[in-house]
């Protein structure tokens, strides 16, 4: 009798074990073709261009200077949203330029993040060519535009690149490019190739190439700080923004010993112009550059007779502008050239 209740126990402990096996196994299988569904989804139906050659990893390099931290690697390129990138010798996105200024030649360096990097932009769609293309078929004489927007620079990384960099091209001109969050103090923020998160990067750049549902999760993650509103990198008294206000006198002690001018644009979160919710970061930001004697340019006073949606690199993109917002940009600030007499010679 003993026996058989035991072996009548074993038997159900060996139904339950199976049972468990089994919806283990009815779980497993239909979490597969439940992503095998959003996945034909999203591939078919919400994505019409996908970023499958995310090559940023591929163009930047360790600095040996500490307070660029990181800087685009020379002779490199890749892709981003399809668009190739290519870094010339110098380590620059664009022309390549002597350091030596030729005679009857107006210099303007742009620094800047990935704005003015032109991510999501073939290089004949950023602003940094289109204004210099735009002024050498308007006047007769040779304009030259270095880039040095760095992705993810903050603005410490973009002063302290034009000090290494932009000076020995003897600007005439500077052209900041600002965003919101470039008083935001890591100076690794993004790099890839920070040894702590090179894995990491590696793997959701992997996942993001191959699978569209992953990248959609992905993208609608990024998307819930799109309302981010910034209070703490605008705290007066955060070590941020002291190193950011230090930056911005920096840069006005270098147009003054270096006789070059200084154009502050303004670049907006592309969402929602018409209740815009930084408005008040954007008046802090031009009344201190204003101060400095800069002049200053907000794209969001141009871009607002614009759909936002129209004006991004891609569709859950909320910062950088495609071919038209380059237009858009590269217009005002030519424009901004002529208003303030900084072409006058011409």
């Amino acid at each position: 009798m003993k026996k058989l209740q035991k072996t009548s126990q074993s038997n159900k402990k060996e139904v339950r074990r199976n049972d468990i096996l089994i919806n283990i196994f009815v779980l497993a299988v239909t979490l597969v073709l439940v992503f095998l569904f959003l996945e034909l989804f999203f591939r078919f139906y919400v994505y019409t261009v996908f970023d499958k050659n995310d090559d940023l990893i591929n163009f930047i390099q360790e600095s040996n200077n500490s307070r660029l931290a990181y800087e685009l690697k020379p002779n490199s390129q890749g892709y981003i949203y399809d668009k190739k990138v290519e870094i010339n010798q110098n380590g620059e996105r664009g022309k390549l330029y002597p350091y030596g200024k030729p005679k009857e030649t107006t210099r303007i360096v742009f620094i800047g993040d990935s704005i003015t990097f032109g991510f999501g932009s073939l290089i004949n769609e950023s602003y940094p060519y289109l204004v210099e293309d735009s002024l050498n078929k308007k006047y007769t004489n040779r304009f030259e535009a270095i880039d040095l927007g760095v992705y993810s620079y903050n603005t410490v990384q973009q002063v302290e690149s034009l000090k290494v960099k932009g000076l020995r091209y003897s600007p005439d001109i500077v052209v900041v490019g600002f965003y919101i969050s470039n008083p935001e103090g890591d100076f690794n923020r993004l790099n890839p190739q920070v040894p702590k998160r090179k894995i990491l990067h590696a793997t959701i750049t992997s996942l993001s190439k191959h699978s569209y549902f992953f990248k959609y999760a992905l993208d609608t993650f990024r998307m819930l700080g799109i309302e981010n509103d910034f209070s703490d990198i605008y705290d007066k008294n955060s070590k941020d923004w002291k190193n950011f206000e230090a930056a911005i006198n920096d840069l006005e002690s270098l147009s003054k010993k270096n006789d070059f001018k200084v154009v502050f644009v303004i670049h907006p979160q592309l969402y929602n112009f018409d209740k815009y919710h930084l408005n008040e970061y954007h008046n802090t930001i031009r009344s201190l550059a204003e101060s400095k004697g800069f002049i200053v340019l907000d794209m969001l006073d141009y871009y607002k007779e614009y759909d936002a949606k129209k004006l991004k690199a891609a569709k859950q993109d909320y910062s950088h502008p495609n071919h038209l917002g380059n237009i858009i940009i590269s217009k005002e600030i030519t424009d901004t050239f002529i208003k303030n007499n900084l072409l006058a010679k011409y």
